[in-house]
């Protein structure tokens, strides 16, 4: 039987999904004939990762990655993969349990106004284990047991107040007296709504022992009985909206002021307005919905949407809401700033309820290597190695036109960037026993290397054009169907013949996307020295325009130092965030100088922040001359250089080239989504975190999700 010819576009996370469920069974391979074809010597998209030979074998990422504990599909794909995966014996990676592993530290920041003038307070949220690993099949818990246990963590705050009220704070008299007066209104606040419950009481239930044999503090006793009766049996949720409206009602009352020694009060009052609020919103907007529930108010911004349902302005904005905005990289334009910060609210609730409280086993998962390395490297060398799905690197598509009809792809145009040396480009080399893909071509595969090597040439950008010919495929002799795998950002480049279906020109000019930066630091010192006291973390919501660090000293071991020498790092540090557009969203490929431009302004930016900022972060790192800023004297450089121009030594990155722009998630564009097998083209499946998926979001579990749904819809 003639097989069908599949010709995949790209290979980001959502094309590798696609190949690797279209080729899973013997009979699936029997039937597909699947072809890669790849812009540059790498796979991976915004997750593509390098090494670096010259430097340690050192990885170099597009910026900080890591899995959420809630990605189910993606862990899935993920244990299928490394089941599979047949390894050479000095692989030190046997399973996915050692490729990834949990991490329960997440840092916030807090910025606070007090009488000493702006200042940062450190938030480290220590997640429990949970049970279940991701991937394991079973499924999330329903709405309505998460909104149970988002009351059930707005308890354990007011329990956190209570201690650091009794332990922690000292503040004078009459502050004392103020918290007990807040204690009685609250109470007074939930009268009315137990007056409600009443019925709901069982005499013999320990929930209603005498005020003696319970919490002493007036809060507490309020919370507690909020919660034990707002969903009991089949009680309708209105029960548990009355409830909320009532605590909001005199909560509102209660905001505290900015003020130094009050950043525990006032960081906790934020999180229990907005989750208070989210309570409401979710009972309200999403629970009587159903399916569709979260999709009907993805067209409202989420904290328009949590002050529509009673959250303070300041709350709606504090440092939890925030880190959301950050996590996505949610700032129209990439100006970072509030203005500009922009995210439906169904796909925001959603992820902030599953990253908070659906999790398993910890709500972020690290890699033990590079996201390519992790996450890409199993999946080539299955498709390559194990299944024969054909790999085409260097081969940029540059067009595609569609037939008479309109209604099918009927011709695919690409520039062949390179010529190779030998039947098979082989991408990868090993580093301590695991296969990796390098930060450049293997230049001995490519001929006249050496010469491109020299000339700087990168075949990763749209602002360079190596072509050493050029390859028109036909629909029927070279193909049947296409999988675009390219990210969103790339189609007003190499897409424009569709166009002329309205619902695909719509969603084109709908989705934006957004410029990011990426900086990595290799340290002498250990993150203990440097004064940090956590492990592993990921920390958000910090000052502009470095807000995100990872944490991730773990990598050493991955990396290939040399060892007992001055210069030996025992550290790396990652920080990422967006990169503003200067009001010109997809620059003009032909302003050949851009590339080189944004990444000199991602230098400039990182050594002014470092300068300014690092000092609350890792206190023990500090310059003696400015206890704000870094001493650059702890960067790693093998090159000896002193001062700042150790910082030469470093990663950093603008990803500004279409297809490494992150998608946005903005209400506007949304509705405009389409689905992985509606493409609206006869023979053109879709593929990637752009299209609908129960994330709508840019995640590696949106991108799986999508690769999953297009091998099925074909």
């Amino acid at each position: 039987m003639k097989k069908e010819k599949i010709a995949i576009l790209g290979g980001g996370l959502g094309a590798m999904t696609a190949a690797f469920y279209l080729t899973s069974t013997e009979e699936l391979r029997n039937k597909y004939q699947v072809t890669i074809y790849q812009m540059g010597w790498r796979l991976g998209g915004k997750g593509a990762s390098g090494r670096d030979i010259r430097r340690g074998d050192r990885i170099e990422e597009h910026g900080l990655h890591m899995f959420m504990g809630f990605y189910e599909n993606a862990f899935r794909l993920m244990r299928d993969a490394y089941g599979e995966w047949i390894k050479q014996p000095q692989n030190p990676f046997r399973s996915w349990t050692d490729a990834f592993k949990p991490v329960n530290l997440v840092t916030l920041q807090q910025e606070v106004h007090g009488r000493s003038g702006k200042h940062w307070v450190t938030r480290k949220l220590e997640f429990p284990e949970l049970p279940g690993l991701p991937g394991d099949g079973i499924n999330l818990p329903p709405l309505l047991l998460l909104i149970r246990d988002l009351l059930g963590f707005l308890k354990s705050v007011f329990s956190h107040l209570e201690s650091g009220w009794e332990n922690s704070l000292s503040w004078e008299e009459e502050i004392d007296k103020a918290l007990e007066s807040i204690g009685d209104d609250l109470k007074d606040a939930f009268s009315v709504g137990e007056k409600q419950a009443a019925r709901l009481k069982d005499p013999n239930d320990e929930r209603n022992a005498p005020e003696g044999n319970r919490s002493t503090h007036p809060i507490l006793d309020a919370i507690h009985g909020f919660i034990d009766r707002c969903f009991e049996k089949d009680e309708s949720p209105d029960l548990g909206a009355d409830l909320i409206r009532g605590m909001q009602s005199r909560l509102a009352d209660l905001q505290p002021e900015e003020g130094d020694g009050f950043e525990d009060l006032i960081f906790y009052w934020n999180l229990l307005d907005m989750g208070l609020a989210l309570g409401l919103g979710l009972l309200v907007d999403v629970l009587p919905y159903g399916a569709d529930g979260y999709n009907r108010i993805n067209n409202q911004d989420f904290r328009q949407w949590l002050m529509k349902h009673g959250a303070s302005e300041a709350s709606a904005w504090s440092a939890g809401v925030r880190a959301l905005y950050d996590l996505a990289f949610a700032f129209k334009g990439g100006t970072g700033k509030p203005d500009d910060a922009s995210m439906p609210a169904g796909a925001a609730a959603k992820t902030m309820l599953n990253l908070g409280l659906a999790y398993k086993g910890a709500p972020l998962w690290t890699m033990e290597a590079g996201m390519g390395d992790a996450v890409f490297t199993p999946m080539y060398e299955i498709l390559a190695r194990q299944r024969g799905v054909e790999f085409k690197f260097f081969h940029k598509l540059t067009g595609l036109a569609l037939d008479d009809s309109g209604q099918s792809v009927a011709r695919l145009d690409f520039d062949v960037q390179a010529e190779i040396t030998a039947d098979q480009y082989e991408p990868l080399y090993e580093v301590k026993g695991f296969p990796c893909w390098p930060s450049e071509p293997a230049w001995g595969q490519i001929k006249n290397g050496v010469e491109l090597q020299k000339a700087g040439a990168n075949f990763e950008s749209y602002w360079q054009n190596h072509c050493v010919r050029k390859i028109t495929l036909q629909q029927g002799s070279d193909f049947d169907k296409v999988v675009m795998g390219l990210s969103i950002g790339a189609f007003p480049i190499v897409c424009e013949a569709l166009n002329q279906n309205d619902s695909w020109k719509k969603m084109v000019e709908t989705t934006e996307t957004v410029q990011t930066r990426a900086v990595q630091l290799w340290m002498k010192p250990d993150p203990k020295a440097m004064g940090w006291e956590g492990g592993t973390t990921a920390m958000t919501s910090y000052a502009e325009p470095m807000d995100s660090w990872g944490q991730l000293a773990h990598l050493m071991s991955a990396e290939n130092w040399p060892q007992g020498t001055p210069e030996t790092p025992h550290g790396v540090q990652y920080f990422c965030n967006v990169l503003p557009d200067d009001g010109n969203p997809v620059a003009p490929i032909g302003e050949p100088d851009y590339p080189d431009a944004k990444k000199a302004q991602v230098k400039s930016d990182a050594i002014q922040w470092l300068d300014q900022n690092i000092g609350h972060i890792w206190p023990g790192a500090t310059d003696p001359q400015n206890p704000d800023g870094l001493d650059y004297s702890l960067l790693v450089d093998f090159e000896n250089r002193t001062g700042k121009e150790r910082f030469n030594y470093q990663y950093w990155r603008a990803n500004v080239d279409p297809t490494e722009r992150y998608v946005l998630s903005v209400p506007e564009s949304m509705h405009y989504r389409k689905h992985p097998g509606e493409s609206g083209f006869a023979n053109l499946f879709l593929a990637g975190d752009w299209t609908i998926s129960r994330i709508n979001g840019g995640a590696a579990e949106a991108a799986v999700q999508s690769g999953m749904l297009c091998a099925q819809a074909i």
